[in-house]
């Protein structure tokens, strides 16, 4: 039997050679080359062995910290273990405490993963404290860029934390950023100081770059001035024995499409709506009355608008009204009919008041940080109108350069945006499957983000390729944003393993999306 659960790529087992046994080690790996497999077989070889029975991830953005429970650890690890992910909105509930003691007084190998922001709090912080007194810790830090700041609490926070753990590691596809390789002070610090040879962060940006005194005449404050970096050849031999890099280009065997979920949490007026609007649905299961598939279809797209922001004030299917589009067959050329689903009937959609403001919708917050995390252009795929919308100014608050694509722009114009989204001159394109996911290329794609989700298969399948070209050499990033516990998560699934939503609807099934 095979020690691997899920077989590691090339470059894979090439990290896992030289670090499965380092006390300390830094992966910078390009997003999405599979960084975290990396880390949970070096834990599980170091628990085999009998040197650790646990680890501590701390993870940005939000949300992040919940793939290493829902979906990574289950696909790679053999051995018996239990995982929780830290929950700030459920901190101190009866069921999450549970889960917590559950995790510490368990048998066996122990996964907390949290979001670097959940340091600051004292709860998280009293817990920690029992965990790593019990227990023999990896402590990873997932995006070591988020503790690059010296002398900010939560880079002190995070450095006392890696002192309890006899195995560290961090990962980032970017380490280096606006503050040049000075970002790397605080991350490397994190492993062990004395890999960079300073204890000090003022000696140790003067040894690796050359300042001049420079005058802000607004503050009227004197500051340091960049001139230039230098001996940056011992600063990348320092760094050699400990650290492991590649870009998805030299990935030799990354497939076509690399498919990542984004967990984001409800904010609390948008969890306590879709409590309400399920629990009626469940009532009226329970009645024994068996729905259509259109009229679940309504029920299921009231839940999903709220998991996207806004009240659902949605009118649905309008009756004898048949889709222009497909005259009422359901289908255009033997396909479904994406502007219906499929169904033959004209859909009206009137979304309602926002349930919480668009600057704190933690959909869009998720979004935005996907985008600022990938280095090319990105597409937003989204199916209502008001999603759109919602996108469109969020993507422009964050300084993006932006266009728009669906049924409320011109046809003129819709060719002029995706043009210039091909050129480079747009850097995010906010679209909808059923005005751009078939026959169209926007191979400069390098993300595609599902924001909310047609229900339609054929839908899906078309949008994701509409970035795929025969002389692509770098993989598509594929995302779902995801709330847990809510319809998109079973949406999501129906659609990655093609199959067609409809067939699942029909009478008590509906209740399994519950």
């Amino acid at each position: 039997m095979s020690i691997y659960k899920r077989p590691p790529r090339a470059h894979q087992l090439k990290a896992l050679d030289l670090s499965r046994d380092a006390p300390v080690f830094a992966l910078f790996m390009e997003q999405r080359t599979g960084k975290s497999q990396i880390i949970l077989e070096t834990l599980a070889h170091q628990h085999r062995a009998g040197r650790l029975d646990a680890a501590v991830i701390v993870a940005w953005p939000n949300g992040v910290h919940r793939n290493w429970v829902i979906d990574e650890a289950p696909a790679v690890l053999h051995d018996p273990w239990r995982g929780a992910a830290w929950n700030s909105a459920r901190a101190g509930t009866k069921g999450h405490e549970a889960e917590l003691e559950a995790l510490l007084a368990f048998d066996g190998l122990a996964l907390l993963a949290l979001n670097v922001e959940a340091l600051l709090s004292n709860r998280c912080r009293a817990y920690l404290k029992r965990f790593l007194e019990k227990r023999r810790c990896m402590g990873v830090i997932d995006e070591s860029s988020s503790i690059q700041t010296p002398g900010a609490r939560r880079t002190k926070i995070a450095h006392a934390l890696g002192r309890h753990c006899p195995m560290r590691r961090i990962l980032d596809g970017t380490p280096v950023g606006n503050g040049g390789p000075l970002d790397l002070y605080s991350q490397v610090g994190f492993l062990d100081p004395d890999i960079l040879g300073f204890r000090s962060y003022y000696a140790f940006k003067h040894y690796y770059a050359e300042w001049k005194p420079g005058f802000n005449h607004t503050h009227n404050q004197q500051f340091e001035q960049l001139v230039k970096y230098k001996n940056l050849d011992e600063l990348e031999r320092r760094l050699a024995p400990y650290s492991f890099r590649i870009t998805r280009a030299e990935c030799a065997d990354v497939p076509a499409k690399v498919y990542t979920k984004r967990y984001v949490d409800l904010a609390p007026e948008q969890a306590r709506v879709y409590r309400q609007l399920r629990d009626e649905l469940v009532a009226e299961l329970a009645s024994g009355e068996r729905l259509t598939a259109p009229l679940a279809i309504v029920r299921l797209t009231r839940l999903q608008q709220v998991v996207c922001g806004y009240f659902p004030n949605t009118v649905g299917w309008l009756d004898n009204h048949p889709c222009p589009i497909c005259n009422g067959q359901g289908a255009v050329e033997g396909d479904t009919c994406v502007s219906c689903f499929g169904y033959g009937l004209v859909w009206a959609e009137r979304p309602g008041p926002d349930l919480v403001a668009p600057a704190a919708n933690p959909r869009l917050i998720a979004l935005i940080n996907e985008i600022e995390r990938c280095p090319g252009q990105v597409v937003v795929w989204a199916r209502f109108q008001r999603d759109v919308e919602l996108i469109l100014g969020a993507v422009r608050r964050a300084g993006f350069t932006v266009a728009r694509y669906d049924g409320t722009v011109p046809t003129k114009e819709r060719e002029e945006n995706k043009g210039a989204f091909q050129k480079g001159a747009v850097r995010v394109l906010v679209a909808t499957p059923r005005t751009l996911g078939r026959g169209q290329d926007l191979s400069a794609a390098r993300l595609l983000i599902y924001y909310s989700n047609e229900f339609s298969l054929r839908a899906r399948l078309q949008s994701e390729d509409r970035a795929e070209t025969l002389t692509r050499e770098v993989a598509t990033d594929v995302v779902d944003l995801i709330a847990p516990g809510t319809v998109d998560e079973k949406l999501v699934a129906s659609l990655r393993a093609n199959k067609r939503l409809a067939d699942q609807l029909m009478g008590d099934k509906l209740g399994e999306w519950l």
